[in-house]
């Protein structure tokens, strides 16, 4: 931990009358004497060096701003969201009415604006909502449905601890001492459920596409239904993070921090919705958990057209994934070595994330990994493979598999304690291939533990991760994603009483926000999500479907005529 970065934020209330000069002294005092004091208490090996910033008069802003502006942004947003509501109500009063009107009378049409009504009719999406269709999807799979619960869980913990930085603390001292202690790699290692979710992307997409692509050829439609499943809550998380959020908050670390938000959406708002986030310029930054769907979709884009080369092509579309994982290897290599990158994230800062963290260079491995694990998957399923029958048929094979898998997640997990206690004395090969290899030997590990829920036993974990409320709750991760950090950004901002920074204390947050997002992910998913999914199945799936039907039909009836033409 020596030399280890410590960000504090200081802020202090002062009169309006005061200049910028005022407070640029004042921060100065500040530091000197915050210098003096901490270098009786802080722990050996640690220097406190407080560097005060220079104040300008961008950076004087009141505590409290007094009879705060709405603008048309956020009257605007809140019209909308309340708009979708009233919809949502209405098409399940009209729902229900026309229903009580069909018993009576049999020869009542349905029209286009009952079907629309349909796709937003409460009662029904509901019924989605807590209802598992066993009979629709491949049983075995929805062990991951559990694995998805569970991943964001872990993502909503770790940023309600990283976040309860920012708010003010009754022991300062404590979170420093925290970062050093081996329970608590497990919670600022969380990132590895981002590659979970890429694994677990790239392993439906292999699975689903390969199954359609025998059927049909490539079409463009796939990326347009792509868009249609991420743009809606998107768009209703960026206008209430930008406009209405800001309308309620206040305190002096919520003014600047939003009001600089603002702004900075307003120019970078192209990178977020055409999914280049991660080629932003520097120093910009709105709703930045946004990066994970840019790499997710830049990931989608490249790899449904190898896909449909491994469907034609098997050997070279396979030989395309591979190279692509290595290339990936080869690059954030020459990326380390080049920036000194280290696989202790803490001290380094914006260029760890732009280069490594958040590039998609870096972060693709395990999604193709999950491609490569989609199609092994899916040839077992018709040929049968060798490993999966002998994992499905030995329960030796299958403890083995559990252990090996659960022991292997959790070194890789608690390994950054290590990399960091022994930082000076660990050789530098050990630290680049943590960094390069760490995410993509985790989500196999996860893989082989999973191996025999999926393939049918492992009855305990296959129990618990398929049990009904996880595949209730795993409908409400993508909401949950999006909303989550909106929630634990408020709390944290607008915070006007020190924590304790103890587990209690945090474990106490993180359900909190773990509720509340559920919560707001509920609503996300009932009033956006699904009549938006309703809406495209309804009319155009349904389009896409008949005229794939009218072509299959077409292709069978010459089946039939050709031996007649012959003769």
């Amino acid at each position: 931990m020596d030399g280890l970065p410590v960000r504090i934020q200081l802020g202090f209330c002062g009169p309006a009358e005061c200049s910028s000069e005022d407070y640029g002294a004042t921060s100065r005092d500040l530091a000197r004497i915050l210098n003096k004091t901490l270098s009786g208490l802080v722990p050996a090996g640690l220097q406190p060096s407080i560097q005060p910033k220079d104040v300008t008069f961008t950076d004087v802003l009141q505590a409290h701003v007094e009879g705060r502006s709405i603008g048309p942004g956020f009257i605007l947003t809140i019209a909308v969201t309340l708009g979708i509501v009233a919809i949502c109500v209405a098409a399940c009063t009209a729902v229900r009415w026309h229903d009580s009107r069909q018993e009576k009378s049999a020869d009542m049409k349905e029209t286009v604006w009952l079907r629309v009504a349909r796709c937003c009719d409460l009662g029904r999406n509901y019924t989605k909502l807590v209802t598992t269709n066993e009979e629709s999807h491949d049983m075995s799979l929805k062990v991951f449905d559990g694995v998805r619960v569970l991943a964001i869980v872990w993502i909503v913990v770790g940023h309600s601890f990283n976040t309860a930085y920012i708010i003010p603390q009754v022991n300062p001292m404590r979170p420093i001492e925290m970062l050093s202690e081996f329970a608590m790699a497990h919670l600022y290692n969380s990132s590895y459920t981002v590659d979970v979710f890429f694994f677990l992307s790239g392993f439906f997409l292999a699975y689903i596409a390969l199954q359609q692509f025998v059927r049909k050829t490539f079409t463009p439609m796939i990326y347009l239904h792509r868009l249609i499943r991420l743009y809606p809550v998107m768009l209703l998380v960026y206008f209430w993070s930008v406009h209405v959020v800001q309308g309620f908050g206040d305190g002096p670390i919520f003014a600047p921090r939003y009001q600089q938000d603002a702004v900075q959406c307003s120019r970078c708002w192209p990178y977020i919705f055409l999914f280049l986030y991660s080629f932003r310029p520097d120093n910009f930054n709105c709703i930045g958990w946004v990066w994970y769907l840019a790499n997710d979709f830049q990931f989608f884009a490249v790899t449904s057209p190898l896909l449909w080369l491994v469907n034609r092509r098997p050997k070279w579309g396979l030989m395309a994934i591979v190279a692509v994982i290595l290339g990936s290897y080869i690059t954030q290599f020459v990326l380390a070595m080049q920036f000194g990158l280290h696989a202790n994230s803490f001290n380094m800062g914006a260029k760890y994330e732009r280069i490594y963290y958040q590039a998609p260079w870096a972060r693709c491995p395990p999604y193709f990994i999950g491609v490569l694990f989609g199609y092994l998957y899916l040839r077992h399923k018709k040929e049968g493979l060798f490993v999966f029958t002998a994992v499905k048929n030995s329960r030796s094979v299958q403890y083995v598999c559990q252990f090996v898998g659960m022991l292997g997640m959790f070194f890789v997990v608690h390994g950054l304690y290590w990399v960091q206690k022994y930082a000076d004395t660990l050789p530098r090969i050990f630290d680049l291939l943590y960094l390069v290899f760490s995410r993509s030997m985790f989500v196999v590990l996860m893989t082989i533990f999973l191996l025999p829920s999926i393939l049918g036993a492992g009855s305990s974990a296959r129990s618990i991760l398929a049990s009904r409320t996880m595949l209730v709750l795993s409908k409400l991760t993508y909401s949950q994603y999006m909303c989550h950090l909106l929630i634990i950004f408020y709390f944290a901002f607008t915070s006007c009483r020190a924590l304790v920074f103890e587990y209690r204390a945090l474990a106490f947050k993180a359900c909190q926000f773990i509720v509340m997002g559920y919560i707001m992910a509920a609503g996300m998913y009932l009033f956006v999500e699904l009549p938006v999914f309703n809406l495209e199945a309804e009319f155009l799936r349904s389009r896409h479907s008949n005229k794939v039907i009218r072509d299959e039909a077409t292709r069978a009836l010459l089946d039939e005529r050709k031996p007649s033409l012959k003769s």
